[in-house]
């Protein structure tokens, strides 16, 4: 294809202007704070050996060693992922219009590039990085399913690329759950067994990586896991599975609802954007209702949280995490009228979506991306790093949000048309 065929077609030239902007973008980003000043400093007097000796995702880890020692190449190559993760977003979700396009490639800033507590090197290696890698690899699955030939090179290609994105235990067990559901339905439906043979490896790498990762974690040397108990939560220890499992989704939803940070924005922004496409989709009393819950209950945490002496009453009603956000050592407590209205939250948003869809099949895909998300934040409640590690945490609980306010986007054609959009 020459030049003037290629600048012909709209979508590549957006593409080239985007990507360009994030080089120039990443040029100036600082990169001497938080986790990155400190791998810096390591990578500078230690070699790779030292580096790793206690790490529990050593491929990630590699990587940030070799991009703290060379920041400049990381500058170049970061703009390259996030352009990937927008291409792949669009294509697995079939979103083919340019305004739904663009729509993909400026939300996905806000995770990638602001969700970044960690530093920008140290974040983006272990969520924007995983999370692309991880759906690079389900590229195999998508072509079986559309009938579509996978290259011998591709497969090839796709390992090493599938280990690095499984390093990240929330990537390796979503990767697991997907490859796992693609095993079964193409069994059932009796694909290509030579397909099929390849995608069962890469399930068996995913579960081999969890495997791991879980070793290291509890039974390993130098264990991770003991150091940030003893640091952030020492009574993490003590919990029972089914605490652990409550600590996730509290702790999840009261970060989204009740506190004044990058997710109560973008939980915020969410349930906002169901709120005005339903007004414009319908009017009836209960679809208004519902999808309005969840922003009044947001607006509401958010007063009981920066300003509790005034809004008592809500301190009250809404009992919560607070303190764990705010003391050096987090403690658990069971708070069940919080989780009663996080429970109503999840209820009221799964109901906008069932309102919003003409396609039941596509409320499906919204509804499993939305928990594949969701349950991603909510595995941190097996880790006692489940207030310390930030907002970072919540990346790939916030991709799904995106997919899916660009799924109401390309599929609700009444509202397409009245939003001209």
């Amino acid at each position: 294809m020459n030049l003037k065929n290629f600048l012909r077609k709209g979508n590549n030239l957006y593409y080239c202007i985007y990507t360009l902007i994030l080089l120039i973008a990443h040029i100036f980003l600082p990169l001497n704070w938080a986790d990155d000043a400190v791998f810096m400093k390591k990578a500078a007097e230690k070699s790779i050996a030292d580096f790793l000796s206690t790490s529990a995702r050593p491929l990630t880890d590699a990587m940030t060693y070799f991009f703290a020692r060379n920041p400049v190449i990381w500058k170049l190559t970061d703009p390259i992922i996030l352009l990937i993760l927008v291409l792949l977003i669009c294509k697995y979700f079939k979103l083919n219009s340019k305004k739904e396009k663009v729509f993909v490639s400026i939300t996905v800033l806000f995770p990638s590039l602001a969700m970044v507590d960690a530093g920008f090197i140290a974040t983006t290696l272990n969520y924007l990085w995983s999370v692309t890698l991880g759906f690079l690899c389900l590229l195999p699955s998508w072509k079986v399913f559309n009938n579509e030939k996978v290259r011998w090179y591709e497969k090839l290609l796709l390992l090493p690329l599938l280990i690095y994105a499984a390093n990240m235990q929330q990537m390796s067990v979503i990767l697991t759950v997907l490859l796992g559901l693609s095993c079964i339905i193409m069994t059932v439906k009796r694909k290509s067994v030579h397909i099929n043979y390849y995608i069962f490896f890469q399930l068996a790498i995913t579960v081999g990586c969890v495997a791991y990762s879980y070793y290291l974690n509890i039974f390993g040397e130098n264990s991770r896991m003991i150091r940030e108990t003893a640091r952030y939560f020492p009574d993490f220890g003590s919990l029972n599975i089914l605490q652990k499992i409550e600590l996730g989704f509290s702790s999840t939803f009261f970060g989204m609802t009740m506190n004044l940070h990058l997710p109560w924005s973008g939980f915020f922004a969410f349930v906002s954007w169901l709120l005005y496409a339903s007004l414009r989709k319908g009017r009836s009393i209960k679809q208004v209702i519902t999808a309005a819950f969840p922003v009044i209950f947001s607006i509401f945490g958010l007063l009981q949280a920066v300003l509790p002496q005034r809004y008592r009453f809500l301190s009250e009603l809404l009992p919560g995490g607070l303190k764990n956000w705010k003391m050096d050592k987090a403690i658990y407590s069971f708070e069940p009228v919080s989780d009663i209205f996080f429970l109503l939250v999840i209820l009221c948003v799964v109901c906008s979506l069932w309102f919003l869809f003409d396609s039941k099949k596509y409320f499906a895909l919204s509804i499993f991306t939305l928990a594949v998300g969701t349950g991603s934040r909510l595995m941190m409640g097996f880790s006692p790093t489940v207030w310390a590690s930030g907002c970072r945490t919540y990346y790939i609980m916030f991709i799904s949000m995106i997919i899916v306010s660009a799924l109401i986007i390309n599929q609700n054609y009444t509202m397409k048309k009245s939003l001209k959009i």
